[in-house]
């Protein structure tokens, strides 16, 4: 029986490939980066592939790309360099395996399908189109991609490219078992966990005591705003919260967390350690 959940453009880091990377030494070998398991080096970028049994007769390959994506850290949106999701190629197999699918549109030549999976997720599916060519289906989803656009983070709904799907024929037989993985690769890139710059960075320094200084200097509410000019947890004042970059976590002192207001009272901390506060 057809497995029938579909896999997508994984979500954990979910994102968006935006630039290349450019590529560690290495000899590439003649390989197919969407069909055969391994990794591979094709036109100076990296790519990874593992192959499964979809069902008794059917190959399903799943292809990732070494790009820079949009990666979440702590609520922040970071670009970080990793293995990003490109697509998953199901290898030939005869068009009555896809009975009932909506991946295939079952199997119909020229079908088209469009469906709601049980989480809510929108999908579609056409085969046999100019776009797809003769004997093959493509599907996409409907996903939320994040991508960076001209320094600023931007969030939108797009139709993303899911899979292929390859109908055997006469001329092209079905292919029932995983193929042979390509010859070793050397420096392959291994990704590592994505990280806050520098500047966004949460320092807890001295968190006891900037707790205790709050709880005089405003009874310990983070996010007060009186009308005084002096906002937060810390009571700063606009002047001093932006002349430490405050901006980095918040436009004013209370809309900030206690944790990034404490990060920012360890900036000034720096420069002038507890003299600003009548309470230290």
């Amino acid at each position: 029986m057809l497995k029938r959940l579909i896999a997508a453009a994984s979500a954990a880091v979910a994102g968006l490939a935006l630039g290349l990377v450019a590529p560690q030494a290495a000899h590439a070998v003649e390989t197919n980066q969407y069909t055969q398991p391994g990794n591979h080096l094709v036109n100076g970028r990296y790519w990874k592939t593992a192959c499964e049994k979809y069902s008794d007769l059917i190959v399903r390959c799943r292809t990732e790309i070494w790009a820079t994506k949009v990666a979440t850290v702590q609520g922040q949106h970071v670009l970080h360099d990793g293995w990003v999701f490109n697509n998953l190629t199901y290898l030939p197999s005869g068009r009555g395996q896809w009975a009932g699918n909506p991946l295939a549109a079952g199997g119909k030549v020229g079908g088209t399908r469009t469906w709601t999976a049980a989480d809510g997720r929108q999908w579609r599916t056409e085969c046999d189109t100019a776009t797809t060519g003769r004997n093959g289906c493509r599907t996409y989803a409907l996903t939320s991609v994040t991508a960076h656009d001209g320094g600023a983070f931007v969030t939108e709904d797009q139709w993303q490219f899911n899979n292929i799907i390859q109908f055997a024929t006469s001329e092209i037989p079905a292919v029932t078992t995983i193929p042979a993985a390509a010859p070793p690769l050397a420096g392959v890139p291994v990704e590592t966990a994505p990280q806050l710059p520098a500047h966004l960075r949460i320092d807890l320094s001295r968190a006891a005591t900037w707790d205790r200084i709050a709880q005089c200097e405003s009874g310990g509410r983070w996010n007060i705003n009186t009308g005084n000019g002096y906002y937060g947890g810390l009571q700063f004042n606009l002047a001093t919260w932006r002349s430490v970059n405050g901006g980095d976590f918040a436009a004013y002192p209370h809309q900030a967390t206690r944790e990034e207001q404490i990060t920012v009272a360890n900036r000034l901390y720096a420069q002038r350690g507890f003299q600003p506060w009548s309470c230290a």
